[in-house]
């Protein structure tokens, strides 16, 4: 009988330690990462523009040249006229098209965020800090139940009843590690979520950036054919990728939403099923996100 109340007192410090664990955590700002990966990303965007305009020039003069061979060979002028429209069109075309890739860029992105972001019911922007808040949030209250049981076992009173009615504090005990439970999935869903859109706007920004001197090979054919294309296909296929995480984003906030823990609970009222769909709920989200590259794929073939 003594060594069970010993182990029962063992669990009791355990629970004891566990409200320091919500006080000593530092405030992460995923935004303030992604913005700093976005200006390094702009930055070696902003020095191949320059490079790139040129071997744009050298190939059009290229084509053109072409163009003028064929008018020697006593091809009709009526027919190459049409020919130095299409050039140039194409080149002013891309010229402005490389010239302004940053902002081209800005405005995709904001495009394919939208298209995500009307799912949300929040008129606010998704942002990587508010995901991150939404955790925290998410979590306060359950913290808050396991720190204010734990500041009653603090008490002589709290101790006295614990050891009195052990059923009890080991059903209590029980919704405190689910409750831990609970929330490491929470943490670790929602770091999944933000990690797959930060990744997911990297590689759009950083995609198009490094796809941009393909657009010079749309103003001669021969390279039209075998790396023409490029920056089309890394738009649509990356930009589908965002839309997908936001919207994923926006309905994951929403059903966390309707089975979060409200601010009145206790570990005496809290109830056991209660955290079994707060669980199970967390584990369905874990495996949708596995299903987003997937989903991507079939969208874009």
């Amino acid at each position: 009988m003594n060594g069970i109340k010993k182990f029962y007192i063992l669990i009791l410090f355990m629970i004891l330690g566990i409200n320091s664990f919500s006080e000593t955590y530092d405030v992460v700002s995923w935004s303030g990462i992604l913005e700093k990966t976005v200006s390094q990303i702009k930055s070696g965007n902003e020095k191949i523009i320059n490079p790139v305009l040129v071997l744009l020039a050298i190939l059009t003069v290229i084509k053109i040249s072409l163009v003028i061979i064929k008018y020697m060979s006593n091809v009709p002028l009526d027919s190459l006229i049409p020919e130095f429209i299409r050039i140039l069109v194409n080149f002013c075309m891309y010229s402005y098209i490389i010239k302004n890739s940053i902002s081209i860029i800005d405005m995709f992105l904001k495009i394919f965020t939208g298209i995500g972001e009307y799912f949300s019911d929040d008129s606010s922007a998704v942002t990587l800090d508010s995901i991150w808040e939404k955790a925290v949030s998410t979590t306060a209250y359950m913290f808050k139940v396991i720190n204010d049981w734990a500041l009653y076992l603090k008490t002589i009173e709290g101790q006295a009843s614990a050891l009195a009615d052990i059923p009890k504090f080991m059903e209590n005990f029980s919704k405190a590690i689910l409750l831990i439970i609970s929330i490491l999935l929470v943490y670790y869903v929602f770091i999944r979520v933000i990690v797959e859109l930060l990744s997911s706007v990297i590689q759009f920004r950083l995609g198009l950036a490094l796809s941009i001197p393909f657009l010079t090979a749309e103003v001669v054919d021969y390279l039209k054919e075998s790396m023409g294309g490029k920056f089309l296909t890394v738009l649509f296929t990356s930009g589908l990728k965002v839309t997908v995480n936001v919207v994923f984003i926006s309905l994951f906030i929403k059903v966390i939403d309707k089975v979060k823990f409200t601010e009145n609970l206790t570990i005496d009222t809290i109830e056991i099923q209660k955290i079994f769909l707060f669980i199970a709920t967390g584990f369905i989200m874990a495996f949708l996100m596995n299903r987003t590259s997937r989903i991507v794929t079939r969208l874009a073939s």
